[in-house]
């Protein structure tokens, strides 16, 4: 493999920064607005703020639970080579690797009594690949030497997603008295591009005594929105993949015709004055995809136990065409259609699970757990964390999180003014990078997740809690005791009585 081959392939991981992000860490700062996307019920400190558009909330990580840049590549002499052997020995039963991005065009939010409410207008894609252990069980073939015995490759978690989507949600948080309060977020989708698979059987067996394969296929791959798939009338061709130019307009990219619903739920109890307790479920709904549908079906079997070589020898066959008629066979055996209906896809589905305990008016430490369902597929994820107010306008957090089997540490700052808030968080802060030689390019050497997460914004009657229009200030949270100043009370004295003899 070329060196410049090699440094695309590194680019590619490089520029995918984000995922179905664990967003762990923006859980524990359940007073920024951005929060509440997570749990409904969750509400900001002052009455009303304003998102400024893509400024408010920009997100991009790196998300994977098979290898990272240590694993995948080692330096011999001049050259980087894949390191194919300890790869192998890290990658589970199912792997993924997961790119995306989200922002915010529009979020508002404000307070009316015990009510907040909060509308936004935002982005979100996602991208990424699935594969088995077992896709690298091939470069050692089907038999195991060692114990003489044959080796089966089941490769039907093998499949790649797409997922891109405006969303526009209203959502209503309460509090139902002194202790508790919930959430609840209705959303409106509007599909961009979508491209998912569905593996039933992808597999290759092999039986010993006599040696014989048997390989079987039965999935599908469907795409729409911006997405056009095409097949030529060779039912073995391969389909190709281009991006529909005729909806790169205003329109069509704002307001795309796939329409989908989701709702949230969440909840946020109050156990006494130090310890609180929120859990939220997420993304309940899913998407029409009914623009530009395609499905891609690949199904049949073929069995193989030998070739008879006496047919060839007795007639001077050469051996490329040995080789072409067992490809011609293999391709006759299966077949390749492709159909335009409209299918139904749902959304990753996330269940948060949080404690706080406040140490006392500065500092708190939390802890999440986190549990995605995504493709018939439960990845769960913990962290624990302390955040403390360094000064007036300066908030801190560190945590440490068990992301795609390793351990990270991640941190957040949240500063600004009176009007103004600017936050930067990670799940992951890398602390060694690999540099790309000759170019600019750092890539981080030993983490799996790479996740970055800032905004900027507005807030106003911040301080409204101190003349009584508020019931959520800081002042009035039930975690910190008052101390009221109480007018002097005088100790009754008894007049003594003074006796003469």
């Amino acid at each position: 493999m070329s060196q410049r081959i090699i440094y695309i392939f590194i680019l590619i991981f490089a520029l995918t920064k984000y995922s179905l992000s664990q967003d762990n860490v923006m859980y524990q700062f359940n007073k920024l607005p951005q929060a509440a996307k997570l749990n409904p019920a969750f509400q900001p400190d002052c009455n009303f703020f304003v998102g400024l558009p893509i400024l408010s909330n920009f997100r991009f990580s790196y998300d994977n639970n098979a290898f990272n840049y240590k694993q995948l590549f080692y330096k011999d002499q001049d050259s980087i080579r894949i390191n194919l052997d300890e790869l192998s020995e890290k990658l589970s039963m199912n792997n993924h690797i997961r790119i995306g991005v989200e922002t915010d065009l529009l979020h508002l939010g404000y307070r009316f009594k015990d009510y907040y409410f909060f509308f936004n207008y935002g982005h979100q894609s996602i991208a990424g690949v699935s594969f088995p252990s077992d896709v690298l069980q091939i470069f050692n073939g089907n038999w195991n030497t060692d114990a003489n015995v044959p080796v089966n490759l089941d490769f039907s978690s093998l499949g790649a997603n797409v997922n891109s989507y405006h969303n526009f949600s209203l959502s209503i948080s309460k509090k139902l008295d002194k202790k508790l309060q919930a959430g609840i977020r209705f959303s409106y989708l509007k599909g961009l591009a979508n491209i998912s698979n569905t593996n039933r059987k992808l597999a290759v067996y092999t039986s010993a005594f006599p040696i014989s394969l048997l390989a079987l296929a039965d999935a599908q791959i469907n795409t729409a929105g911006l997405v056009i798939t095409e097949l030529s009338t060779d039912s073995a061709s391969i389909p190709s993949i281009s991006a529909d130019n005729s909806q790169l307009n205003a329109m069509s990219l704002l307001f795309p015709k796939n329409n989908g619903l989701s709702l949230d739920l969440g909840i946020q109890y109050q156990y006494n004055d130090f310890l609180s307790i929120e859990a939220s479920i997420k993304n309940i709904g899913y998407i029409n995809w009914k623009v530009n549908p395609s499905n891609i079906s690949l199904f049949g079997s073929y069995a193989f136990d030998g070739i008879n070589f006496d047919e060839y020898l007795a007639g001077n066959t050469a051996n490329t065409d040995i080789v072409q008629t067992l490809q011609d066979s293999v391709l006759e055996s299966f077949n390749t259609k492709i159909t335009q209906t409209g299918y139904r896809k749902a959304l990753p589905l996330h269940f948060y699970f949080s404690t706080v305990y406040k140490l006392n008016e500065k500092a708190e430490i939390s802890g999440v757990i986190h549990a995605l369902l995504y493709d018939q597929v439960i990845e769960a994820s913990a962290s624990a964390g302390i955040s403390y107010q360094f000064l007036k306008n300066l908030q801190t957090n560190l945590s440490i999180s068990y992301l795609n089997s390793t351990f990270n540490m991640g941190g957040a700052l949240i500063f600004g003014s009176k009007n103004a808030q600017f936050y930067i968080l990670s799940e992951n802060i890398p602390l060694s990078f690999a540099k790309i030689s000759g170019t600019p390019i750092l890539i981080p050497y030993s983490a799996k997740t790479v996740n970055l997460q800032f905004g900027l914004n507005l807030k106003f009657g911040c301080n409204a809690g101190k003349k009584g229009k508020s019931n959520n200030s800081s002042t009035n949270c039930p975690a910190y005791k008052q101390i009221r100043k109480s007018p002097t009370k005088h100790k009754k004295v008894s007049p003594k009585l003074k006796l003469f003899k």
